[in-house]
């Protein structure tokens, strides 16, 4: 009877721990599915831009992956931003990534790039603040970000194609020599038409410029 006991305990327990199992790889399926924690909806998209393009009110905004400063904007201001003013055809938001602070920028760059292609740069960004807020810089490697294009729907060949690729290379150039132009030296630099917000700010100091653009 003991070695019965034993027997049927053993049974038992080699199904809960099967079930448990699957529970666990259940649940680690669903967070790889799952939308980034900082997703905002962003209607009209448009590579990295998002909005009317005739808008009233034209914002653009250049940042690095790897600036702190510019994380705390994206959690702070841009999801209000895009809320508020750019879903509402009031305004028309253009995110200019830059690679001021070194190599782990210029990989979330060509990252960021590649997933524009796909017209998900919008999702691709929150996924990667979202890495970058929990993990700093040790997110930017290569199967880091090239794991972020699978968690959010992409078509990793073509992601893979893009990334580091001639294009995005030659984007990142173009976009630098833009900002050069406009005597961006510093991030988060932010452009609202003719009006200038350099470094980080309240939201309430956005708003407040972008409302006084809407009456002119």
């Amino acid at each position: 009877m003991r070695a019965q006991a034993r027997t049927t305990y053993a049974w038992t327990a080699a199904v809960l721990g099967l079930v448990m199992g699957l529970a666990l790889v259940g649940l680690s399926l669903a967070s790889v599915a799952a939308a980034p924690a900082s997703a905002v909806t962003v209607k009209s998209q448009q590579g990295t831009s998002a909005g009317d393009p005739n808008a009233k009110v034209q914002i653009v905004l250049y940042f690095d992956p790897e600036c702190v400063h510019c994380m705390r904007l994206y959690y702070d201001v841009e999801g209000q931003l895009i809320k508020r003013y750019v879903n509402t055809g009031q305004a028309r938001l253009e995110i200019r990534p830059l690679t001021f602070l070194g190599p782990p920028s210029v990989k979330a760059v060509q990252a960021l790039l590649a997933a524009a292609d796909q017209g998900r740069y919008w999702e691709y960004q929150a996924a990667l603040w979202d890495a970058y807020q929990q993990a700093g810089p040790v997110a930017y490697t290569d199967a880091s970000l090239k794991a972020l294009a699978v968690r959010v729907g992409l078509n990793s060949s073509q992601f893979n194609a893009s990334y580091g690729g001639g294009a995005t290379t030659a984007e990142i150039k173009a976009i630098a020599d833009k900002a050069k132009s406009q005597g961006v030296d510093s991030v988060p630099h932010m452009f609202i038409n003719s009006q200038e917000v350099v470094g980080e700010a309240p939201l309430q100091d956005f708003t407040r410029i972008i409302d006084a653009e809407l009456v002119r």
